[in-house]
C-alpha cells in the first residue's frame, strides 16, 4: 500500500479523470451543483498531493541518499560521501573514499534503480541495485554503464551503506 505515498500520479490521473467527467456533466446538465463537486474533487486531490509530499518513505530516503552519493562522487567530495557510509564498515568506508577520489566527469543513477527494504530486520536493511552511467575526466571519458548493488541499514533514522558488490562495468 506504500505505492500510494511513493507515486502520486495514479491518484492525480484519477482526479483529472473525475474533473473531466464533472465538466462534461456540468455542460450536459447545466446544474451548478457540479461546480461544487469539482471543487470537492480538486480539494481531495490537492490534499492528497500535500500529504504525499510530506511523507518520506524508506525507499524515497534511500533513493535521495544514493543520488547524493552520486553527486558527491562526481564532485570528488570525500567528506560528503562518508556521510552516507556506515562507520562500522571500515572496508566499505575505505573503498568509498578511494572511489570518491577518482576523476569523475559524470556519475548518474539511471531509471532502473530497484530498492528492496526489509523493515523486519533489526536494524532495518535494504538492497539497492541498478545501472549507473559513469564517465571520467581521463581514461574512460566515454560514458559507460556500470551495474551497482549496495546494501544499507537504518541507523538512528538514517540509511547508510554498509556493503557493496563489485560493480560490473560495460553492461547492456
Amino acid at each position: 500500500m506504500l505505492w500510494i505515498v511513493e507515486n502520486p500520479w495514479p491518484v492525480v490521473a484519477a482526479g483529472i479523470a473525475v474533473e473531466l467527467f464533472l465538466v462534461v456533466k456540468l455542460f450536459t446538465t447545466g446544474r451548478l451543483k457540479m461546480v461544487m463537486w469539482m471543487v470537492v474533487a480538486a480539494a481531495v486531490v490537492g490534499g492528497y498531493w500535500l500529504v504525499e509530499r510530506a511523507i518520506v518513505t524508506d525507499r524515497e530516503q534511500i533513493e535521495t541518499n544514493l543520488h547524493a552519493v552520486a553527486a558527491a562522487m562526481e564532485r570528488n567530495d570525500v567528506a560528503a560521501v562518508e556521510k552516507y557510509i556506515d562507520k562500522a564498515s571500515p572496508h566499505t568506508l575505505s573503498e568509498a573514499r578511494q572511489a570518491a577520489r577518482l576523476p569523475f566527469a559524470e556519475v548518474r543513477i539511471n531509471n532502473d534503480l530497484k530498492i528492496d527494504v526489509v523493515a523486519e530486520d533489526n536494524p532495518p536493511t535494504a538492497e539497492a541495485s541498478g545501472s549507473v552511467t559513469v564517465a571520467m575526466t581521463s581514461g574512460f571519458t566515454k560514458p559507460t554503464l556500470v551495474q551497482a548493488t549496495v546494501k544499507l541499514r537504518k541507523i538512528d533514522g538514517e540509511w547508510l551503506i554498509y556493503r557493496h558488490e563489485k560493480p560490473r562495468i560495460g553492461i547492456r
